[in-house]
């Protein structure tokens, strides 16, 4: 993941955070570190000649894709945790374990299989790919796939730069409405949606019999 999606994911942990779901702080803290490091490391790598100051720069450069890896390592077990925090905080601790269950699966799948299809495109697309990076196995998908990767390539430079920018949000928005789906089924499982649209017609029929009250009263 680039410094792109892990900079946005940080910006709406941090907004959730604000909000009262303070267990994503540590998650929204390492994925800016993540994205920092990344930074910084593109940074020193883009800059051609920098003199005297090269041995320094390549040691900032190595710290910082270390500090990044770290980052990027321990943001998932740590919103994880978040999610085993809002568990805890709930009253209804099992239906929340469910809810909360499917929705971080969800959530992990959605970003896993989005992950392999980019890859595969990109493979087509002739960029080397790291040995943990998976790609589709799937001939008749990845024909398709393939297609794809022979187009992106023979865009420009600022169109594939464009390009990745818009993959980096579709992640994002992948990641987003798979785990607002699963928590969906999970509240249907759990039965809890039913009690909220019931807390909600509760809350209108209140306000609507308060109104009628300061009607009657005028």
């Amino acid at each position: 993941m680039s410094g792109i999606a892990t900079a946005i994911f940080s910006i709406r942990n941090y907004g959730k955070a604000n909000r009262g779901d303070s267990g994503r702080l540590p998650a929204a803290i390492a994925q800016t570190t993540n994205s920092a490091g990344q930074a910084i490391n593109s940074i020193i790598d883009k800059v051609d000649d920098l003199g005297r100051w090269a041995e320094v720069g390549t040691k900032v450069g190595e710290k910082a894709a270390r500090v990044s890896r770290l980052a990027s390592k321990i943001t998932n077990p740590l919103l994880v945790g978040a999610a085993g925090y809002r568990v805890i905080k709930d009253e209804d601790r099992e239906s929340a374990l469910v809810e909360e269950g499917l929705a971080m699966s969800g959530m992990f799948a959605g970003e896993r299989m989005y992950k392999i299809v980019r890859n595969t495109i990109d493979q087509s697309a002739g960029k080397t790919l790291k040995e943990s990076q998976k790609v589709l196995k799937n001939k008749t998908i990845t024909n398709q796939l393939e297609k794809v990767g022979k187009k992106v390539s023979e865009l420009s430079k600022g169109k594939q730069r464009a390009l990745f920018i818009l993959a980096e949000i579709g992640l994002v928005a992948t990641s987003i409405i798979c785990y607002d789906l699963a928590k969906k089924v999970g509240k249907a499982l759990t039965g809890r949606n039913k009690e909220q649209v019931k807390e909600i017609q509760k809350t209108q029929d209140t306000k609507t019999e308060n109104v009628k009250t300061l009607d009657m009263e005028a």
